[in-house]
């Protein structure tokens, strides 16, 4: 409650950034939203798409690399950025090897 009585009186030169695994329960966040004073970003937000990931795994294969690819490998990592990266890698030096 504390909270979100300081984000409602907070003056409108103020901006606040709350990072949860779920979302708040805030009192003054379906107010904030009604008015458009409210952004979020969420998962689904931040995952990398087909395209994204082709270009990434072209990157760091230094080869073409199909969109059969890059959907295996978005399905196996949620298409998080971090992920893809370990599984580039990871598949590389089992080329390598």
């Amino acid at each position: 409650e504390a909270l979100s009585l300081l984000i409602h009186r907070a003056p409108e030169n103020i901006h606040f950034i709350l990072s949860s695994r779920g979302w708040p329960s805030l009192p003054c966040l379906p107010k904030l939203n009604t008015e458009n004073e409210l952004n979020s970003l969420h998962a689904r937000d931040l995952s990398f798409s087909t395209e994204e990931t082709v270009q990434l795994l072209t990157r760091l294969w230094e080869r073409p690399v199909t969109r059969k690819e890059a959907e295996e490998v978005n399905r196996q990592t949620g298409g998080w950025a971090a992920a893809i990266f370990l599984t580039a890698k990871v598949q590389t030096i089992h080329r390598e090897a």
